[in-house]
């Protein structure tokens, strides 16, 4: 296993095959089933806890892995129903990311995307931001992000 930055960038794998688990909150199940990564949204916003479940699970503590896929699975509680790319660009840029977001057809960016307010306003965003950053503290703490 390679490692950058403490980030898997490759796991070991056949030569001709790796199953990628397409949404994070299988990925658990998905890594006991063969699975070598994961590509979910999440990735974006919260992927030191996507690391979380693979790290314990190779390192063979199943018990905080499991701990990890459900906190993992409480993002899906906090997202709600909000679009989780909308919702997930303001918080990365909240957390200083500089994005310039596009739509899947090349067009965009979206209008007001870069403003913290724009398009769910703060009395949405705040306890978003406040939940998901809660949850993940221990995480970074563990990993050594800010």
């Amino acid at each position: 296993m390679q490692r950058w930055d403490g980030w898997i960038t490759g796991l070991e794998a056949q030569a001709d095959f790796s199953l990628i688990c397409w949404v994070e909150y299988f990925y658990l199940e998905a890594l006991r089933n063969g699975a070598t990564g994961c590509i979910g949204g999440g990735g974006n916003t919260h992927p030191e806890l996507i690391y979380a479940v693979q790290d314990h699970f190779l390192a063979g503590r199943q018990a905080e892995a499991e701990k990890a896929q459900a906190d993992l699975n409480r993002t899906r509680k906090i997202f709600g129903r909000l679009s989780h790319a909308m919702s997930g660009i303001q918080y990365m840029v909240r957390r200083g990311a500089a994005l310039e977001p596009r739509v899947r057809t090349g067009g965009g960016p979206y209008r007001e995307q870069f403003a913290r307010s724009g398009p769910y306003p703060p009395e949405v965003m705040d306890p978003l931001a406040a939940q998901l950053d809660a949850l993940l503290r221990p995480y970074r703490k563990v990993y050594g992000i800010a």
